[in-house]
């Protein structure tokens, strides 16, 4: 689900009955995408748009069959459960835009996700869209099909602004996208930007991949490791943004990033070092990332 969301996928809603998640029915709909059924406890039997409201994802499952990806649209203090019900259910994708989850419970939900093989995007995630095939929550805005173009380009982001500003900046020079993903900003995720390269390594369709990746947010250990041990089958250009602190005079500080980076320049040099041995092009910023693909031979 990650690498592609395919057209007919079957969506299920927690949720459902709330204001984002009526909302997000909508915008998944107008996009061709399967919802077929929401859940909200004490509201089985409404409708919302169309699609049927549940009491449970058990009894909805006994109507409409298996569904590959729930996305969850309840409060912080309901994660940890509504989660907990999708695993047991056995639906192998889980998608939450919920942000603010409790840490202890946030650790319990990737943990039991991890150790059930559910994918887990987010928590504070926007979704995923397969350029004209279909997505899960909000990402791409209010009408994708008017957008954004088609093509080879997947996009990867902890920042959901940033996920739709690289698409655009993209469309505007003629480069085509594949897929889009949110994959969530806190500390605590689901899914990683290496699990998620690693998931746009297997679509056929995707021929460049693209991360947008704040380094003040992540200090690129975990990634280093990544590329350290993983060989690509296809480029892979990461924005670094923040190493902008590097061009400043010594002493001048940088304000709040440089008080974060404090300390770990040479950590921070050493895993650029091993991103870019790994044979990865890194740049300073986003709007560097129409040189850097049109640069490829395979572009």
């Amino acid at each position: 689900m990650l690498s592609e969301f395919k057209t007919n996928a079957k969506i299920l809603v927690q949720g459902a009955t709330g204001r984002e998640g009526q909302r997000a029915i909508e915008f998944m709909k107008n996009y061709g995408t399967n919802v077929v059924a929401g859940v909200t406890p004490g509201k089985g039997g409404q409708e919302v748009l169309g699609v049927p409201i549940f009491n449970s994802i058990k009894e909805a499952l006994g109507k409409v069959g298996p569904v590959d990806a729930v996305s969850t649209y309840v409060p912080p203090p309901a994660c940890l459960s509504a989660i907990k019900e999708v695993i047991e259910s056995e639906i192998p994708f889980i998608h939450l835009i919920t942000d603010g989850v409790p840490y202890q419970d946030l650790a319990s939900m990737v943990k039991l996700c991890r150790d059930n093989n559910v994918q887990f995007l987010g928590p504070g995630s926007l979704g995923v869209l397969t350029i004209g095939q279909g997505r899960v929550g909000f990402l791409g805005g209010t009408d994708p099909k008017k957008d954004y173009q088609a093509g080879e380009v997947s996009i990867i982001s902890r920042s959901g602004g940033m996920t739709n500003e690289v698409a655009h900046y993209l469309n505007q020079y003629g480069i085509g996208l594949r897929t889009m993903i949110h994959l969530g900003s806190d500390k605590i995720s689901g899914a990683n930007v290496g699990e998620a390269i690693n998931a746009l390594s297997q679509d056929k369709q995707t021929k460049i991949i693209v991360v947008f990746e704040e380094i003040v947010n992540n200090d690129l250990s975990d990634l280093a490791e990544f590329f350290s041990k993983q060989k690509l089958n296809k480029p892979v250009i990461i924005s670094l943004t923040g190493i902008s602190r590097n061009i400043m005079p010594e002493g001048v500080s940088f304000g709040h990033v440089d008080a974060l980076l404090k300390g770990d320049s040479n950590l921070l040099n050493k895993n650029i070092g091993r991103i870019k041995s790994a044979g990865v092009v890194t740049v300073d910023s986003y709007e560097d990332f129409v040189p850097a693909i049109k640069n490829l031979s395979t572009y």
